[in-house]
């Protein structure tokens, strides 16, 4: 973000204030500072994901709103849907298409019943036909980072209600456009985050009347106004912009060679110029011109290195030196609105801050889970292929994790496996100790079921005739050897058979008569 010096703006009121802000000329001399303006809500992201959650409008119109916060947002983030940092999340929550309607209603007006010449206007009701246009959209959005954590959630919506006079009594109207009191009370911007440096400008000017609008305006291109307008509510949430804050310039005598010095953006010459100066009365000029410079040199700051922490200490000394000028010179309007302006930003910089914060221990802490989740896989790997012998500690508690492992159904839950080797560390194991016991026993589970359907699968055709030869029991005992099968652990599936077992004498599993083949027992 490059740094944007102050200028020039000269603007003339009829107001009287206690502090001297008027030449001879009655002009009142300001600056306009180009604040920079962080987002509402920090993201400490670089990529981010857009996604489409359930919607109440039209797809063509949610595709076009999600084009246009996807080109608001891009002038901060690398929208990418490839391992993004973040993924946004929006939802239409509420949808009125536009709709240009017309009204007539009857009305006393003052009509012309003469001509130009000689005019006689008399009241009379007549017919008065009023275009209206009605539109909404509601939005619900939900940012959640690369772990699922929600980072940020809100809500916005925007309202259009306008009413416009087209006739009155058959003739043309001369009448603007108007937006309804309803519609007034509902684009209210919330309460809630404001800026971290919302401003406004605080000098007043002649009021303007407001804009025409075309003559022709159809209602597809009012309702892409009114997305292009929701679009932007979510950039100013999550992207940094600078807005213009206009500041009168106290003009005493003593102090006219540093304003001089403000309009050439030379802040460090004025606030040297300032200081210095020995007013004879309004003494709170010289503070409150000393914190405009303060004020003016945080801005530049934060533009140039966008560094929060060097702001800060700046921002307040402006706050603490309109503080002063304003003790001085309680009446004075300037001085009062920059009080409550920068009393509102502290307020924003420190929700933003927290924001911040809170992200950043987020992130941290995410790091850190993924470190210890590499040191277990690394001691795991490391105790799965330790096979030294068991300490007669280690025999001991095997036993009871074997008895553990074989009671539980399916594959052992990480949580269980926890908690087995917090109870080999119960009993005097190291973790290391401990964790090589568990894992090597849910390594043999594991290996022991496809080791058992491998021996089920040999022992079935062998005893399909009803009995084990001496000849099979051998090859059997081998390849359980090989599969590191204990007879403990076949018994459960040659249980499942009826035969004669001619290696070990006569069996005491019941025997099928020749002809008839084994049957596994239901």
């Amino acid at each position: 973000m490059t740094a944007k010096l102050p200028f020039i703006a000269l603007l003339t009121t009829v107001l009287v204030f206690a502090g001297e802000f008027r030449t001879m000329l009655n002009k009142a001399e300001t600056i306009t500072l180009e604040v920079p303006r962080p987002a509402e809500a920090v993201l400490t992201v670089k990529t981010l994901d857009l996604k489409v959650g359930p919607a109440q409008a039209p797809p063509n119109r949610v595709q076009q709103l999600g084009q246009f916060i996807q080109q608001d947002l891009s002038k901060q983030f690398d929208i990418s849907n490839k391992k993004p940092d973040a993924t946004l999340n929006f939802s239409v929550i509420a949808y009125e298409p536009v709709k240009i309607s017309s009204q007539t209603t009857t009305e006393m007006r003052s009509i012309n019943v003469g001509n130009d010449k000689t005019p006689n206007y008399v009241d009379r009701s007549v017919p008065v036909v009023y275009e209206l246009i009605h539109g909404s959209a509601a939005i619900g959005v939900v940012v959640v980072d690369a772990s699922g954590r929600t980072v940020d959630t809100f809500q916005e919506n925007e309202v259009i209600a306008r009413r416009k006079e087209l006739t009155v009594n058959g003739q043309a109207s001369t009448q603007g456009e108007t937006p309804s009191a309803t519609n007034l009370a509902k684009i209210t911007p919330p309460n809630s985050l404001s800026g971290m440096l919302n401003f406004r400008p605080h000098i007043p000017t002649r009021q303007q009347s407001q804009p025409q609008r075309p003559a022709v305006e159809t209602d597809d291109g009012i309702e892409l106004g009114l997305l292009k307008t929701l679009a932007a509510k979510v950039q100013r949430r999550y992207v940094a912009t600078t807005e213009p804050v206009v500041i009168a310039l106290a003009v005493d005598p003593e102090l006219r060679l540093g304003d001089k010095l403000a309009e050439s953006g030379q802040w460090t010459e004025a606030l040297q110029s300032w200081t210095g100066a020995s007013l004879k009365k309004n003494s709170s000029d010289r503070l409150y011109n000393m914190a405009v410079a303060k004020e003016a040199m945080a801005y530049a700051e934060y533009a140039r290195d966008n560094d929060m922490e060097t702001f800060l200490p700046k921002f307040q000394q402006a706050m603490d030196l309109y503080t002063q000028a304003l003790h001085g010179d309680p009446s004075e309007k300037y001085m009062r609105e920059s009080v409550d302006r920068l009393q509102l930003a502290k307020v924003n910089i420190e929700t933003a801050r927290r924001m911040k914060v809170e992200q950043d221990t987020a992130s941290e802490q995410a790091v850190a889970a993924v470190a210890e989740k590499a040191r277990h896989r690394k001691l795991q790997d490391a105790a799965v292929q330790d096979h030294h012998a068991d300490s007669a500690d280690e025999a001991s508690f095997r036993q009871n994790v074997r008895t553990q492992v074989a009671a539980i159904s399916g594959d052992v839950p990480e949580a269980r496996r926890d908690q087995l080797v917090a109870f080999g560390q119960r009993l005097k194991l190291t973790e290391l100790q401990s964790s090589r016991v568990v894992l090597q026993e849910i390594q043999r589970k594991s290996d022991m079921h496809m080791a058992l359907e491998d021996y089920a699968g040999v022992f079935g055709p062998l005893a399909a005739d009803g009995r084990i030869t001496i000849g099979e029991r051998s090859q059997l005992r081998d390849l359980a050897a090989k599969e590191g099968l204990e007879p403990s652990d076949v018994k459960s599936v040659e249980d499942k058979y009826h035969f004669t077992d001619e290696s070990s004498g006569p069996s005491t599993r019941p025997a099928k008569s020749a002809g008839h083949t084994a049957r596994v027992s239901q």
